[in-house]
C-alpha cells in the first residue's frame, strides 16, 4: 500500500474526539503551528482529529457567545488537507449543533456549501455574532456568513 494511501486510512479509522480541558495547551500550539489565531470564546467545545502517535491534525470549536452556536477555528494540519478531514469535522459539528452559525472567507464558500451551509444576510445573524462579524470583516474583506439547520 502507498504511504498516501496508507495515511488515508489511518485518517479515515480515527475518530473525532470532543478535547478536554487539560488538552487546552496542546490546542493553542496547534493552531499557532498552522498559523492561525483562534482562541477560546469561554463556552467552547473543542472537537479534534489526531493521528497515530496522538498529534492533532485537525480541531473546530464551536461556542454559545449568543443564542446560535458558533463554529469557528477549523483547521486541518497543511499536510493533512485535501482528504476530506474538514468535511468530516463539519459533519460532525452539524450533528451535534444545531442551528449552527460561522464565519469564512469566500474562498471557502463551496467546501461550506456542500456540507449543507448556506450564505446568511446579515439580518439573519444574533447581535452579538453581528458585532464580531463586523470586527473581523474589518480585518478580512472577503468574510461571509454561513449558516446550518
Amino acid at each position: 500500500m502507498s504511504n498516501s494511501r496508507l495515511a488515508s486510512t489511518e485518517i479515515a479509522s480515527n475518530k473525532i474526539v470532543s478535547a478536554i480541558k487539560s488538552e487546552k495547551k496542546h490546542i493553542k500550539r496547534f493552531y499557532k503551528t498552522q498559523r492561525y489565531s483562534a482562541g477560546f470564546l469561554g463556552d467552547d467545545v473543542c472537537y479534534l482529529l489526531k493521528d497515530e502517535s496522538e498529534q492533532i491534525i485537525a480541531s473546530v470549536l464551536v461556542s454559545f457567545a449568543g443564542s446560535t452556536p458558533f463554529l469557528h477555528g477549523l483547521v486541518v494540519a497543511s499536510h493533512y488537507q485535501h482528504r476530506g478531514i474538514a468535511n468530516r469535522l463539519l459533519q460532525h459539528c452539524r450533528a451535534h449543533h444545531q442551528p449552527l452559525t460561522c464565519f469564512a472567507v469566500t474562498s471557502l464558500k463551496a467546501l461550506y456549501q456542500q456540507n449543507g451551509f448556506h450564505q446568511l444576510n446579515t439580518a439573519d445573524v444574533d447581535v452579538k455574532l453581528l458585532a464580531r462579524y463586523k470586527a473581523y470583516q474589518a480585518k478580512q474583506a472577503t468574510l461571509a456568513i454561513y449558516g446550518a439547520s
